[in-house]
């Protein structure tokens, strides 16, 4: 039956969000400060962002809700450990890959060219996205061994930490695929206002020395760049700031990533330069 709990469904979760909120422990009426393209700048609860009526099913509630439900709750705990430096077993490294691109996939951002609900095309999206673009394989079938050992043995999980006086910012679209000048790729999101996680290939990247404020202006800007409407900070802009975010969103491409018949199309974002981040070789 469509309740209004059934109904109204998030395309980010609301326990990312709250990871921005000055006071997590409200759960979904957790605060934080929305910026919207059309120059509203106010603090709403987590619970009424990232979401829209019927964004993933109209018929299937109970499946929507389960289908995200693993992200959900271990994306936050993820978060937990890596702000306090606790190292991430395998198992922890999986989910966290897995968090990363079904927080791509789910979001509006990308587009579904095959028709029908999105909630049924989000299964095989993340199949094409985890064996294609971060896989690099080429399997006939969805094979979850081959593609764990792929990620285990080809990519790694880079966290990272904004200097003190400076915050990160999220958005409506935060996990974003980048790409460099000469083609290589890496997926990123920031996980609350002190950490960003990247996942990049160990044969093309290697991350040392630490964050700049420049890397994380840059890293902000994407955000703001790549929003679809919103962008989200743990407290209230100066209207000096609220002016130079939104004259960075108001030149968004709009264009979005998509999945049709013949596979995944993935929108690359222009890799900034970052200080720690390095090529191989």
């Amino acid at each position: 039956m469509a309740t209004r709990n059934n109904v109204w469904q998030h395309f980010v979760p609301v326990g990312y969000l709250r990871s921005f909120s000055l006071s997590p422990e409200r759960q979904r009426q957790a605060p934080i400060w929305m910026t919207r393209a059309n120059g509203r700048h106010a603090e709403v609860t987590c619970e009424s962002q990232c979401a829209e009526d019927f964004a993933n099913t109209a018929t299937r509630f109970a499946f929507e809700r389960t289908s995200f439900e693993r992200v959900d709750s271990t994306l936050p705990e993820l978060t937990r450990l890596l702000i306090i430096g606790t190292p991430l077993s395998e198992e922890q490294q999986r989910d966290l890959v897995f968090a990363l691109v079904v927080l791509h996939a789910r979001n509006l951002a990308v587009r579904n060219d095959r028709g029908g609900e999105r909630l049924g095309a989000v299964p095989d999206l993340l199949r094409a996205e985890l064996v294609g673009v971060i896989g690099g394989l080429d399997l006939p079938t969805y094979d979850p061994a081959a593609v764990t050992q792929a990620l285990l043995t080809r990519w790694f999980i880079a966290a990272l930490e904004s200097p003190d006086g400076t915050a990160f910012i999220t958005s409506d679209n935060p996990a974003l695929w980048f790409k460099t000048e000469d083609g290589a790729c890496f997926l990123g999101a920031p996980l609350t206002p002190r950490n960003w996680v990247l996942l990049l290939d160990k044969t093309k990247f290697v991350a040392r020395g630490r964050v700049e404020p420049g890397d994380v202006a840059s890293l902000n800007h994407a955000q703001a760049f790549n929003s679809t409407e919103a962008i989200y900070s743990q407290v209230k802009l100066s209207q000096r700031e609220l002016d130079f975010w939104l004259g960075i969103m108001a030149g968004r491409p709009h264009e979005k990533a998509s999945y049709a018949d013949d596979g995944f199309h993935v929108r690359f974002v222009s890799a900034p330069p970052l200080s720690f981040l390095h090529r191989v070789g």
